[in-house]
Order: C-alpha cells, then structure tokens, then sequence
C-alpha cells in the first residue's frame, strides 16, 4: 500500500492521497495507514498554481503519485543499473517506527547503494546543467 502527503506547516495539517484504493483525506495527524508513504516534495507555488487553475489537492496529490510510480517503474526496469533499486522499499527505524521517504532520503539510499571501492561519486557521470533544468522542471510540473 503506498501513498503520497503534502504536509502544511502552517496550518499542522496533512493532505493524503492513498494511491492503492485512490482515496483521499486530510487529517492533522500524519498517515499511518500505509505500508509505505512519501512525503511530497511539491511546493506551495506550485500546489497553489495549480489550486488557482482549478486543480483539487486530490488531483494534485493523484497526479504526483501517478509520476512517483512510473518514475519507480523506470528504474525497476532499468538496464543499466547493476543492483536492484526500489525507492518505494518499506524500511523501520530502531524504534519501531515507519521511515518515511522523501525524495532527499531516497537520493541518498541510492547513492549509498552504488558507492563502494568500486562504484564511487567519481565513476558516475557528472549531472549536466541541462539534466538539473529537466528533473526541476519535472518536479514543478506535477
């Protein structure tokens, strides 16, 4: 079971789309009904663009969830990656407690994945410019 929530600060309230039974609610507690969940890294422009187009946080949260999978997808397929990677593994803390995953925390699990003796930071091709514009870029789309 995974989902996606967008966490407002200000107002200490979490907006969550369930994406295996596509359902949404927004509590002041954050999700604990998922096996695995991810912290949305949307921003509020781009969540209050989209509201002002006529967009409902449910569709917002839908549409991000949705890329999350075929993002997953794309690198559950990949060929050219050597060792298996899901960003959407369940993982628990010492305590018991359900580790939540943001895009920062998965970066860094794959990262910590691939570095070794063998696969370093300096093995892996440096992130052009271009590539940096196209991931923001897609970000502020969803």
């Amino acid at each position: 079971m995974y989902c996606v929530f967008y966490h407002d600060q200000k107002f200490h309230k979490y907006y969550i789309y369930y994406a295996h039974d596509n359902k949404y609610e927004e509590s002041f507690e954050i999700p604990n009904k998922c096996d695995n969940f991810e912290h949305s890294r949307l921003t509020k422009i781009s969540i209050n663009d989209k509201l002002s187009k006529g967009f409902t946080m449910q569709d917002i949260l839908k549409e991000y969830s949705d890329k999350r999978k075929e993002w997953r997808d794309e690198l559950l397929t990949s060929k050219s990656l050597i060792l298996p990677y899901d960003d959407f593994a369940i993982f628990k803390k010492d305590n018991g407690e359900k580790f939540i995953n943001t895009n920062e925390s998965n970066i860094l699990r794959f990262f910590n994945k691939y570095s070794s003796k063998i696969y370093t930071n300096k093995t892996f091709d440096p992130i052009t410019w271009n590539e940096y514009l196209w991931y923001k870029k897609q970000i502020m789309q969803v």
